[in-house]
């Protein structure tokens, strides 16, 4: 594990932040159903691709494992694979069975979704902000050397880019 994006810094330390081979992301998420899953989902997903594209590999996780890191985990699936929700929730939850996202995060998923069929995402500039304030994540070349999105995961996985809860960028929970 080179990467470690900790989707629960409300509940979760950086235990291993001053060692220096870890590059860590932290993100102040509660697995609340108001809470907003848009504003971190570009950035997340970012880091993971920006990880595995420099042949990282990416542990995301939260408190349990069960629903913030698996829902980034399926927001990465998605978008490196094209698929909808629910075929992203099935891939990850195979990979982590206790992955479960809270109600608001499945709608924010849903229209993630949407947006992604309304306009497919290539690779993104890794580091690039999107010129339309967020409408596309940012990210590097996927693994295989297409064009597919990056890979997210959460609770108590690893990555090393494609796959799901587990694999392509982590594992997936709260």
């Amino acid at each position: 594990i080179t990467h470690v994006l900790n989707c629960a810094g409300v509940a979760c330390l950086e235990y291993h932040a001053p060692d220096s081979t870890l590059t860590y992301r932290t993100l102040f998420l509660y697995d609340s159903p108001q809470q907003e899953l848009g504003a971190v989902l570009y950035e997340s997903l970012a880091f993971i691709a920006d990880a595995l594209a420099s042949g990282g590999k990416v542990f995301v996780h939260c408190q349990q494992g069960v629903s913030r890191s698996a829902s980034l985990v399926i927001a990465y699936v998605m978008w490196t694979r094209g698929l909808n929700f629910l075929d992203a929730h099935t891939l990850v939850k195979e990979a982590r069975g206790v992955a479960e996202p809270n109600a608001g995060f499945v709608c924010a998923l849903v229209a993630f979704g949407k947006r992604l069929r309304a306009r497919p995402l290539t690779a993104p500039s890794p580091t690039a902000a999107s010129a339309d304030g967020g409408s596309t994540p940012r990210s590097a070349a996927s693994a295989d050397g297409g064009s597919a999105p990056p890979s997210a995961g959460g609770g108590s996985s690893s990555s090393s880019g494609g796959g799901s809860g587990g694999s392509s960028g982590g594992s997936s929970g709260s």
